[in-house]
């Protein structure tokens, strides 16, 4: 995808990027995704992030995360893999993980309902610090952004193989200043470029951009996803395009796309009020199934 204006998202652009799938394949074919999430305040964001990945199509979705919540995860979620670390917390378990690990997945998703205490902001600190030289794609997200606004010139740490997802409030932080909402574009351009990762600036109008060059809106307003969760569902979705081989630019503007159709077509059931964010997980598929259609 290129462009040099500003664009919105539609949905033939959208179809022509979507990931199309042989009937002789398996699970391998469509990615491994390793998710870095969840506490004990906020379980479910590690599930909901986890099966928007499978519902958009990944291989395999595993969750590390610390032995406590095991039983949680394995009780509300049977499709994930899952390896439970026996400290909280315990920034040697997680580099013994990634050391023996990392090459088995191509994109990992840190951030959603991880914590802000200090056992997070270490963990956070620790990730983005052994993961800037791998090969690897990374989405960081919620909790995640929320931690590494804490770190002096944070972007550095970063590849261009990053997107960060945060919403205005993240945003902010990670700017380290307030904005008029009017100057969206304009910063979100500005900012990367300088910070050199894909940006999807989450709003009522979505903001996509990985350059002041390559900048996409969504304009599909829909407050049904004013509703905590959504924003795990949108992390999951665009990092399991990412886990199947669409770069993070790409993987980013169909995800964005899927995510607002799917909060479309419960609009239509629920009107604009009274959607659980697990209720767009089984809209995912049909979505895409509808998006895929010759017309």
């Amino acid at each position: 995808m290129n462009t040099n204006y500003i664009n919105f998202l539609d949905r033939d652009l959208i179809k022509g990027l979507i990931p199309r799938r042989e009937s002789n394949s398996h699970k391998d074919d469509f990615g491994r995704l390793l998710v870095i999430a969840g506490s004990y305040m906020y379980p479910g964001a590690a599930i909901l992030s986890s099966r928007a990945a499978y519902r958009v199509g990944t291989g395999v979705v595993s969750i590390i995360a610390d032995k406590y919540l095991e039983s949680i995860y394995a009780s509300n979620f049977n499709e994930a893999t899952y390896f439970p670390l026996e400290k909280r917390g315990s920034i040697s378990e997680y580099e013994k993980f990634l050391d023996s690990n990392i090459s088995r997945y191509s994109t990992i998703l840190i951030g959603p309902g991880l914590g802000v205490d200090d056992n997070a902001f270490d963990l956070i600190y620790f990730l983005i610090k052994y993961l800037k030289d791998k090969s690897v794609n990374i989405l960081i997200d919620a909790d995640g952004l929320v931690n590494i606004s804490k770190i002096s010139r944070w972007w550095e740490y970063l590849s261009d193989s990053t997107v960060i997802t945060p919403h205005i409030g993240e945003f902010k932080k990670l700017l380290g200043y307030d904005f008029d909402i009017e100057d969206s574009i304009k910063i979100v351009k500005e900012k990367s470029d300088e910070w050199g990762c894909s940006i999807v600036l989450k709003n009522s109008k979505t903001i996509i951009a990985k350059n002041s060059v390559d900048i996409f809106i969504n304009n599909n307003e829909n407050s049904l996803l004013s509703t905590a969760g959504t924003g795990d569902i949108l992390s999951g979705i665009i990092a399991g395009l990412i886990a199947q081989g669409v770069n993070t630019f790409d993987a980013s503007c169909v995800g964005v796309y899927i995510h607002s159709m799917v909060g479309m077509k419960l609009k239509e059931r629920f009107s604009d009020r009274g959607m659980l964010s697990s209720d767009m997980l089984d809209e995912i598929p049909i979505v895409i199934k509808d998006l895929l259609k010759e017309h």
